[in-house]
Parts: C-alpha cells; sequence; structure tokens
C-alpha cells in the first residue's frame, strides 16, 4: 500500500495556512474599499502586500526547513502584478533597500555653525496600488482558488489511499457549534 509521507502532510498544512494568507488579502481588499483615511489606507495597502506575498517567502516547517508556494502558480498574464507586489514586499515593505528607497541626504549650515542634515527618499506607489486594488483582489482570487484545488488534489488522493479514515466521524473538538 502506497502511503502518504509526512512531507506531504505538511505540505498540505501548508497550502490551507497559504490559502487563510489570501483570505485574509482579500479581507484587507475589501476593507481598503471602506476607508477614505490615506494613513489607514497605506497601512491596509502594506498588510495586503505582507499578507499575499507570505506564501512565496521562505516559511519554515518541521519536515521542510524552507517552504514556499511556487511562483507557477501565479497565471502568466498576472505576473507583473504579482512580480511588483512581491518587489514591493521584499524591498519595502519587510526591508528597508538602499536601492528601492534611493536616499539623498542634503546638508544646510546653520548661522554659527554646525548644520542640519536632512532626508529625502523614495516611497512606494501607494495611490498606484490603490487604483489597481480590484486587480489586485482578482489576483488573490486567482492563487487562492489554485492553493485550495491542490488542497482539495491532496483531500482526494487521501481519501483514496484511507476511505476507512476518511469515513470516520472528526473528534467533537473539530465539530461545529450546535452539531
Amino acid at each position: 500500500m502506497v502511503a502518504i509521507t509526512r512531507e506531504q502532510v505538511e505540505d498540505y498544512r501548508f497550502l490551507r495556512l497559504y490559502s487563510i494568507d489570501m483570505e485574509m488579502a482579500k479581507q484587507a481588499c475589501d476593507l481598503l474599499e471602506t476607508q477614505s483615511d490615506l494613513a489607514v489606507q497605506y497601512a491596509l495597502l502594506r498588510d495586503l502586500v505582507v499578507t499575499y506575498a507570505r506564501p512565496f517567502s521562505t516559511n519554515r516547517g518541521r519536515t521542510h526547513k524552507r517552504h514556499k508556494l511556487r511562483e507557477e502558480i501565479v497565471p502568466a498574464e498576472m505576473n507583473p502584478l504579482h512580480s511588483e507586489l512581491m518587489t514591493l514586499r521584499d524591498q519595502s515593505f519587510a526591508h528597508t533597500d538602499h536601492d528601492f528607497r534611493k536616499p539623498q541626504i542634503a546638508r544646510w549650515p546653520r548661522k554659527g555653525g554646525g548644520a542640519t542634515y536632512g532626508m529625502g527618499f523614495a516611497n512606494p506607489p501607494y495611490q498606484s496600488l490603490l487604483a489597481r486594488l480590484a486587480e489586485i483582489r482578482q489576483l488573490t482570487v486567482v492563487v487562492e482558488a489554485a492553493i485550495n484545488a491542490r488542497a482539495r488534489a491532496f483531500e482526494l488522493e487521501f481519501n483514496q489511499l484511507y476511505p476507512e479514515e476518511a469515513a470516520e466521524q472528526p473528534p467533537e473538538e473539530f465539530k461545529p457549534p450546535g452539531v
């Protein structure tokens, strides 16, 4: 009999977690549509991008020391937007990359000696992202559907290999309230 490996079980667990990440990203999109305060919108955009990117970043597991969702799950026509979001996450939202921020230092001498030092730097394209919110939401929907399809494929394989376990009732602690 063929057995499901620990690695496959952990892959499945990660798929379920990644599906939750996409659901959270969709919720951030929905919440963004209700906000008018730019500071709140920008904070939600950062959350949206970081949450969307989480499955594609390196995640630690028990059997997989480094696990991440493969980029091939993103449809080719959505790759430019996906790449843009990943770059923002990697270079601006989760890290501070010099080449992305392009900091410029200015020095203004003060009367009586000394100087004041100021700095200018590039900001993420928040307004551009807000203008494409529907496109970003659609990306999360498509990626979530692909993740869920992979999870369902595992469930079908598991059910075929272990039909008796698949037919068993879940333990009480996993049943919905009132059932």
